[in-house]
C-alpha cells in the first residue's frame, strides 16, 4: 500500500488550498525553504497575472533560508498588485525580509519578530570559504538595509538588534516600524444580537 506524500496537498487540504487562492491570500507557514518559496511565488505570480485585486501573504515563517527569502522577497516587489504581508505567529530572521518589502505590514496582536541574523555553514577548501563567507556578509548587509528602509531605521541599528537577537511583540514592533497596523479582533454577533430586529 503506497504511503501518503506528506508534501502534497490531500484532497482537504487542496480545496482549502483553492478556495484561499480564490479570495487571493497566500500562506506560507513553517522554516521558509526553496521549496516553499518557489509554491509561494508561483501562486503570486499566478494571482499577479489573473486580476488587479489586491494580494494578502499570510506569513508564520520562525526561520528560514537567506536565499529562499531574498527570491520570495524580490517576488513581492515586482508584483503589479498590491501585497499586503500579514504575520499570524513568529516571523524571525531572513524571512523578515519578505515582510519588509510588502506594500503593506499588518499583524496579529500576539504575533512575535525574532531580529537575528541568518545561520548558514560553509564548506570546501580555504579559498572557498572566503570566497562563500564574502557572499554571506553581502547579503546580510543586504538584508539589513532592507529591513531598516522598511522601519526607517539606520542600518547600523538594524545590524546591532540583529546581532543581538532582538525580540519584538507587536506593539513594539508597530513602534519599530516595521508594522503598519496590528489587526483587531472582529466582534462576533451573539444569538441575542441576532433576534432583536
Amino acid at each position: 500500500m503506497p504511503r501518503p506524500d506528506p508534501d502534497r496537498d490531500h484532497d482537504e487540504g487542496g480545496g482549502a488550498l483553492r478556495r484561499l487562492l480564490a479570495n487571493r491570500v497566500v500562506v506560507i507557514t513553517g522554516r521558509l525553504t526553496d521549496r516553499r518559496t518557489t509554491r509561494a511565488a508561483a501562486e503570486l505570480m499566478t494571482l499577479n497575472a489573473e486580476g488587479d485585486g489586491p494580494v494578502t501573504l499570510y506569513l508564520n515563517c520562525p526561520e528560514g533560508e537567506l536565499d529562499a527569502a531574498f527570491t520570495l522577497a524580490d517576488t513581492v516587489e515586482l508584483m503589479t498588485v498590491e501585497v499586503t504581508a500579514d504575520c499570524r505567529g513568529r516571523l524571525g530572521g531572513p524571512p523578515l525580509v519578505v515582510f519588509a518589502v510588502a506594500d503593506r505590514r499588518v499583524c496579529s496582536a500576539h504575533a512575535t519578530f525574532r531580529l537575528g541574523e541568518p545561520q548558514a555553514s560553509l564548506s570546501g577548501r580555504a579559498q572557498e570559504i572566503d570566497a562563500q563567507a564574502d557572499a554571506l556578509r553581502a547579503q546580510v548587509d543586504r538584508l539589513v538595509a532592507c529591513i531598516a528602509e522598511a522601519c526607517g531605521r539606520s542600518p547600523d541599528q538594524v545590524a546591532n538588534d540583529m546581532r543581538s537577537g532582538r525580540i519584538l511583540d507587536a506593539e513594539q514592533a508597530m513602534a519599530y516600524g516595521l508594522v503598519h497596523q496590528i489587526a483587531q479582533r472582529t466582534p462576533h454577533a451573539t444569538d441575542a444580537d441576532r433576534s432583536q430586529p
